[in-house]
């Protein structure tokens, strides 16, 4: 699994998860018959991508900081999305022609929120206040036929 800065070394030992870009994280299920399976979310609010559900970080493997039991069977695959990103997503088809004629949907998972202070009219008084949570994402679309579209120029890439 890859993962950004100091992030690298606590998950120098994870090989049976793996990262989909810097947003989304996959604990695939691998054993038959397990009923469960264990992720290791490193330093970031996570959610569930299927309900949106914020995954509650509780140290359980010998008090590990960052593993968690996730109930899932062998058809289940769990995939979770990290906090501070947007995602946008379609659903499948047979071919990309037709999967652009389904609804997109844009997956907003917000950062954590942070308290700051604002400093009023005078050096003693200080007004808490907590700033909203932030999230960024990019969508690049090209025609779905046309072959190099990133060399030709023919493709749309929004920052959002």
């Amino acid at each position: 699994m890859e993962a950004e800065g100091e992030e690298r070394l606590e998950v120098a030992a994870v090989d049976q998860q793996f990262m989909l870009g810097p947003a989304l994280i996959v604990t695939p299920v691998l054993h038959p018959g397990a009923s469960n399976v264990t992720g290791t979310f490193f330093s970031a609010r996570w959610f569930q991508l299927e309900t949106g559900a914020p995954l509650a970080p509780q140290p359980w493997e010998g008090r590990v900081p960052g593993r968690v039991m996730l109930q899932a069977g062998l058809g289940d695959v769990p995939v979770h999305v990290r906090g501070g990103h947007v995602v946008a997503m379609q659903r499948s088809a047979m071919t990309s022609v037709d999967a652009r004629k389904t609804p997109m949907t844009l997956v907003v998972a917000m950062d954590q929120p942070r308290l700051s202070t604002v400093r009023e009219s005078g050096p003693d008084v200080c007004i808490p206040r907590i700033q909203s949570g932030k999230a960024r994402g990019e969508l690049f679309m090209d025609d779905g036929v046309t072959i190099d579209t990133v060399q030709k120029g023919e493709y749309t890439l929004i920052s959002m």
